[in-house]
């Protein structure tokens, strides 16, 4: 059996939707949702935020906040009334 390997990746170049959010990127946004700011909120202040131009950040979507709450332990659980 004989395998080749591939040192480096060809083929296409880094595309901002590929790349992952910095550390303080993901730490500004936990930190948005502890003071009680909305998911909303926090998309609307990132999307209409561009100081130094179109970056990573620019295009968060709900989900990726949703993936922070969670890796932070921000995530609260709202059950029914009717639930026991």
């Amino acid at each position: 059996m004989e395998v080749s390997i591939c040192h480096t990746h060809y083929g296409h170049d880094t595309s901002l939707e590929h790349l992952r959010l910095s550390t303080t990127q993901r730490e500004i946004i936990a930190a948005k949702l502890q003071q009680g700011v909305s998911r909303e909120g926090i998309l609307d202040d990132i999307r209409e935020d561009f100081p130094g131009g179109f970056q990573r950040q620019h295009l968060i979507e709900r989900q990726d906040i949703v993936n922070i709450e969670r890796a932070y332990g921000l995530k609260t659980v709202q059950r029914n009334e009717n639930d026991q």
